[in-house]
């Protein structure tokens, strides 16, 4: 039975919840309620049946996709009043040790990010340049705004997932040239970055199978890279925005503070990715 018509009155009230949530949370509900309310048919009434339909779709693409639309489709049902199935939408918790990550080879990074620096479009660009230098995670990425990119201040503001510390980085010449802040200005979701992640990869020539865990597997072959390369490891979990110890080896063997330049300049200094960055931007 239809829960409820997709009325003014609740997507009124709907913008008046977003309007006291800030502007990055915005940016994230916003393009998740619209992809539910788009998928209606004209005239459609929002039905329960729709709901769920909508958010076990995520899980196409990952867990954390679905349980963020699960939320997010959640809060607005209870904004707009109607009912949410939270019997049929179970939140998903997954152990990491549940999780099989294949981890990105120095060549398969390489030709990542070649792929990425000569794609014609400015958001792949900059979503594989900061996700290659600082591991952002996919829900990191689609939280950027165009005021986090400081290019002549050379800094960028991360609001850190899962439990981290948030944090401001130092953005490294080498990526420079693939930034363009006004490319964050439209919002975008996780599964509009796991999408262009997965083009990249396409892009590159990586096998389908590792399409998947993607910023994982790019995190993983950061922190392995930086500790070979000899980064200390508590200088390696406080580059990665990491708030706990021994973190770093975890990812070797298979939070509001600001990052000071004694983090990055070491970090950035030993980093394995910006080389391939150099060269190909300036190819």
């Amino acid at each position: 039975m239809p829960a409820a018509a997709p009325d003014l009155a609740p997507l009124d009230r709907w913008r008046l919840f977003l309007e006291a949530k800030a502007r990055s949370t915005q940016a994230a509900y916003r393009p998740i309620v619209a992809g539910l309310l788009g998928a209606l048919p004209p005239g459609a009434p929002l039905s329960e049946e729709a709901i769920v339909r909508y958010v076990r779709a995520g899980a196409e693409t990952s867990d954390d996709v679905y349980n963020q639309r699960r939320s997010v489709v959640a809060s607005y049902c209870r904004v707009a009043g109607l009912r949410f199935p939270l019997e049929l939408l179970p939140y998903r918790r997954v152990s990491p040790h549940d999780r099989v990550v294949a981890v990105f080879s120095p060549d398969q990074v390489h030709a990542f990010i070649a792929a990425a620096a000569t794609h014609p479009l400015p958001l792949p660009r900059a979503l594989a340049a900061l996700a290659t230098t600082y591991g952002l995670r996919r829900v990191e990425l689609a939280a950027i705004l165009p005021r986090d990119l400081d290019l002549p201040g050379r800094l960028l503001a991360v609001r850190t997932a899962k439990g981290g510390v948030h944090a401001s980085h130092l953005l490294p010449e080498e990526i420079l040239p693939a930034l363009d802040p006004a490319a964050f200005a439209p919002p975008r979701t996780v599964e509009t970055v796991h999408g262009w992640f997965k083009a990249l990869a396409r892009r590159a020539g990586i096998p389908r199978q590792w399409h998947e865990g993607f910023d994982m597997s790019i995190r993983t072959a950061l922190v392995r890279g930086l500790l070979r390369a000899g980064l200390g490891e508590n200088q390696v979990e406080r580059f990665m925005r990491w708030n706990r110890g021994r973190m770093a080896w975890r990812y070797e063997r298979g939070h509001e503070r600001d990052q000071a330049p004694d983090v990055d300049g070491p970090a950035l200094l030993l980093h394995p990715f910006l080389p391939y960055w150099r060269e190909t931007l300036r190819a």
